[in-house]
């Protein structure tokens, strides 16, 4: 079923503004109209409608020296990305789908401008993962564990290990915690 719209230009911002005239769904409506007729005006419109979604999230997490126009532009990154990827047909709200992509994009962002060189992905997982089983050894033996006894538990190679805990000088943890 196809509504009604009504577009109204706003020449201050450059953009049309489509409104539906039923008020039950616009977001939903804006959704199928963008797959319908692929027209990016309806997706940009959808992402303005969730700026303050962006806004409120980016505050949560701006303590502790990060710029909040920082944030707010790595949440605006994952709500284009969400706007992509969501699909009604999945029962969830838009603006659930949204906060989490967006929640998940702004904590990517602040774990990676802890790090001072950029290190791949799988040198950082397995950086914590060596972490994690040295501390677990630890108070299990009750002494340091060997190189050997980490690569055997983790089941990787004694080189992967050295090339991990070479990886921890060039990482420096920020606190996480949204308030």
């Amino acid at each position: 079923m196809i509504q009604k719209t009504q577009e109204r230009e706003n020449p201050a911002e450059g953009y049309t503004v489509f409104e539906s005239t039923e008020d039950n769904n616009d977001v939903g409506w804006l959704f199928r109209q963008y797959r319908e007729t692929g027209d990016l005006q309806y997706r940009e419109q959808i992402i303005i409608e969730h700026q303050p979604l962006v806004r409120r999230i980016a505050q949560m997490y701006a303590r502790g020296g990060i710029a909040i126009e920082s944030l707010i532009s790595a949440g605006n990154i994952a709500l284009i990305k969400a706007t992509d990827r969501y699909r009604m047909r999945d029962g969830a709200k838009f603006s659930t789908y949204a906060y989490a992509i967006i929640t998940g994009e702004i904590r990517h962002y602040i774990r990676d401008i802890g790090w001072k060189i950029k290190v791949p992905r799988r040198l950082k997982q397995l950086w914590f993962q060596v972490n994690d089983t040295t501390e677990r050894l630890s108070r299990d033996l009750m002494r340091t564990p060997t190189i050997p006894e980490i690569a055997e538990k983790l089941d990787i190679t004694e080189v992967d290990v050295h090339e991990a805990m070479e990886v921890k000088y060039a990482y420096q943890p920020m606190f996480l915690q949204a308030y």
